[in-house]
C-alpha cells in the first residue's frame, strides 16, 4: 500500500466516509491475495499437475518400490516357491529326527 494510499484510507476514516474505505481496503487485500495465491501457484503448481508415476508395491519384499509390479510379483512367486521347498526340507528333516528318536526309545525300552 502506497504511502498516499495510506493517507487517504485515513482521510476516509475520519471523515467517517465508511464505505469508501473499506472499497480501498478491500481493493488493497485482493490485489495482496492474488500477489501471494499467484507465487504459491507457481511454485507448487510443476509438482501437482506433472505426471505422476504410481509407487509400486513391494510385492516381493525385497525393499524396491521401483520395480514393475509385474517383475516383483514373479519374483515373489518365485520366492514362494523356495520358501515351500526349503520349509518342506526342514519339515522331512524333522519327521527323520523324530522317527530315529522314536527308534531310539524303543530300542532302549527293549535293553
Amino acid at each position: 500500500m502506497s504511502k498516499e494510499t495510506v493517507q487517504s484510507f485515513i482521510k476516509m476514516v475520519v471523515e467517517e466516509n465508511l464505505v469508501q474505505a473499506q472499497s480501498t481496503i478491500k481493493g488493497y487485500l485482493n490485489e495482496k491475495l492474488t500477489e501471494i495465491l499467484e507465487e504459491k501457484y507457481e511454485q507448487y503448481a510443476p509438482t501437482i499437475f506433472e505426471s505422476a508415476k504410481p509407487d509400486f508395491l513391494d510385492l516381493d519384499g525385497d525393499g524396491n518400490t521401483k520395480e514393475p509390479m509385474k517383475t516383483a510379483a514373479a519374483q515373489a512367486e518365485q520366492g514362494d516357491d523356495d520358501e515351500d521347498v526349503e520349509e518342506d526340507e526342514e519339515q522331512s528333516e524333522e519327521e527323520e529326527e523324530d522317527e530315529t528318536e522314536d527308534e531310539d526309545e524303543d530300542e532302549d525300552e527293549e535293553d
